[in-house]
């Protein structure tokens, strides 16, 4: 493993290159995962926004009008919400800050404290055995009260005609629409069998269909990703489903800022917000000094 400071697009970088990755991250934004290159075939696996620079996410900003690429984590909501008398920032605190960065070498680490939510926040990006990406995340609670939150991985893959997300999902799993533009598969809140159709990315066209819906029974295995036919296979992630048993799958035909992308969106609660979660019966609490512990691996697959 290798780590190397840089600059992607016209901001600093630490790019992280391992036997099957070179991988960018972005500390001082929010710690993401921006471009993520199959080192043998030299293929960028993540959607890009199309902007010449880079357009940071701030704490108080739009985040659709800044730049929306690669894989951002949400954390503690993705939909803006008021949560015990607390508000909860749009897409999260943690995408939207700058974060701290150390690299020993054999590992970077990206980390941040938040004063306002009370709540410390660390990933440490290391190489497996095979040459995958293991991530490691820490996530403590360092209030005196209960910490209501949600955790979510955006990961945006670069989306071709026929290609697919797939996931370790129960027999007979069904979805339910959270947006869908054109209303192919119905409006939010409609409920639907899952079907194959429903994860594969159809032709581009310029203000195409883009739709989101989340699987609404637990992964069988944390298993998710997004498989690429003409593009030398696909890119999976693996999790533990006990800790991340929901799944969100966006895909976006050219009708979200004319982008084409597919994202899966592992997560330890479903449907966007804290509150709504909670309403509809999934909580997910961390208690005083409790630390949430989790990896999510990176690999290539054939």
């Amino acid at each position: 493993m290798k780590i190397i400071k840089s600059t992607f697009k016209d901001v600093p970088c630490h790019r992280v290159i391992c036997g099957m990755f070179t991988a960018t991250y972005l500390s001082r934004y929010g710690g993401k995962l921006v471009s993520l290159i199959d080192r043998k075939h030299g293929i960028e696996w993540l959607a890009q926004d199309p902007n010449e620079s880079y357009i940071p996410q701030t704490i108080n900003g739009n985040y659709v009008e800044s730049e929306v690429s690669g894989a951002d984590e949400m954390f503690p909501t993705i939909d803006p919400c008021v949560c015990d008398g607390v508000a909860y920032p749009c897409h999260g605190e943690v995408c939207r800050v700058k974060q701290s960065e150390t690299a020993d070498g054999e590992s970077l680490t990206i980390g941040y404290r938040s004063e306002k939510l009370g709540f410390s926040y660390e990933k440490r990006i290391s190489e497996g055995k095979n040459g995958e990406i293991v991530c490691e995340y820490h996530i403590k609670n360092q209030s005196q009260k209960d910490f209501p939150c949600l955790w979510a991985l955006h990961f945006m893959f670069s989306a071709a005609e026929g290609g697919r997300v797939f996931a370790n999902t129960a027999k007979d799993a069904a979805a339910e629409i959270m947006f869908d533009d054109r209303q192919k598969y119905g409006a939010r809140g409609t409920t639907r069998k899952l079907n194959q159709e429903m994860m594969q990315s159809g032709p581009y066209v310029r203000g195409g269909d883009a739709y989101k819906f989340y699987i609404t029974q637990p992964l069988t295995e944390g298993v998710c990703g997004y498989y690429r036919d003409a593009y030398h296979g696909g890119v999976r992630l693996r999790y533990d489903a006990k800790k991340l048993p929901y799944l969100g799958v966006w895909i976006n035909d050219g009708g979200f800022k004319e982008m084409y992308s597919a994202a899966v969106e592992p997560c330890n609660i479903p449907y966007d917000a804290v509150t709504e979660a909670m309403r509809r019966g999934y909580r997910f609490c961390l208690a005083p000094g409790e630390t949430l512990t989790f990896s999510v691996i990176l690999e290539k697959i054939s």
